[in-house]
Formats: C-alpha cells, structure tokens, sequence
C-alpha cells in the first residue's frame, strides 16, 4: 500500500492550474471552493501551518479531481488571518463540527503543529471514529509516520493499492480497528 507523494501533490497542483478557466476546476475556483463553507462542502482538512501552500493546492486539486469533494482549508478562508489563533477557534469549532468528514494531512510536520490534537479532538468528539481519516504524505510515498504518535493510530487510514477482494489498485479508506476497507470515494459520500 502507498501514500501521497509532495511529488504527486505538485502534479496535481499543475493539473490545477493548466485547465481552462471555464473548466470549475481551475486553481482559482479551487482557492475560492476552499475558502467557502457550505452544505456541498465534504471535507474539513486539518494540516500543519508549515506544509507549503503547493501541497494544500495540490491536496485541494486530488479531492477535487478524483472525488470531486469540495474541501475546507482554513488558510484560504478570508475570515481567518492565515495564523492560527485563539480568536480563530470558535470559527474553526463550528467548522470541525458542521462538515461532514474530517481528514488529518499527516506529513513530517504534523508532529509540531500545536492546533493538529486540538482539532482531532473535537473532530472525535463530534463525529466518531467512522467520519476522521488519516491523509499521509511524504517524500517518497511508503512511510506510515502515524507510529510516531500512538493515539493517530486509533483511526482510519487512506491509503493507495488493492485491499482484499479489489482487482485494482485504488483510494480506500482503511479502518485500522477492524481491517475492513471503503473505497475513498464512498467513504466522502458517506
């Protein structure tokens, strides 16, 4: 099984910002999509405010594309300032709280970030277990960096290649608790 690359995340960002403008997947539309929050919008993305803004694109642009599941980031919110602060976290709570799905970028500095536990938190609390899943990226694609912190591996994974009984490799959403498997796709339509 793999996980994202920063390699294909950057593909993905490219693809992004190659399509026409009257395609609505275009970057601009991305970076608009993002920012809003409304009942098409499937995924509330918590990430660290040290991951480049060409991976957040690029994570924005693979949802998109693939899934075509609109994404809530916060940096790209114009009620934010971009910096993580206290008077953000109520607009983040009721964020958290109302978007169906919640996924954690998980990369080398998901370990630094102070506001990462803060949001899994109320994520679980509010969700459950079923509705949170782990997005890893890395350098080249195979390390599961959740070992690092015990309680990540609590919760479901994403990971790319054939689980039991698939005939292709695909995006599933891997359930570490009982070791069955969705397809991402129907895990965002959940």
């Amino acid at each position: 099984m793999a996980i994202m690359t920063f390699a294909k995340l950057a593909d993905y960002a490219r693809r992004s910002r190659s399509l026409p403008n009257e395609n609505r997947s275009s970057r601009a539309f991305l970076k608009v999509e993002a920012a809003k929050k409304d009942h098409d919008t499937k995924i509330f993305l918590s990430h660290s405010s040290k991951e480049s803004d060409e991976a957040i694109e690029g994570t924005l642009s693979f949802f998109k594309i693939e899934f075509n599941a609109k994404v809530f980031v916060d940096r790209k919110d114009a009620n934010l300032s971009g910096i993580p602060s206290t008077e953000a976290a109520p607009y983040l709570k009721e964020n958290i709280i109302k978007i169906p799905k919640f996924v954690i970028m998980m990369s080398p500095d998901t370990y630094s970030s102070k506001w990462i536990p803060w949001e899994l938190g109320l994520a679980d609390g509010s969700k459950g277990y079923d509705k949170i899943a782990l997005y890893f990226v890395n350098q080249d694609g195979t390390d599961n960096i959740a070992s690092k912190q015990e309680y990540f591996g609590l919760y479901p994974q994403m990971w790319f290649g054939r689980m039991e009984g698939q005939v292709v490799d695909t995006w599933n959403v891997y359930d570490t608790r009982d070791k069955s498997s969705w397809y991402l796709k129907d895990w965002i339509a959940l």
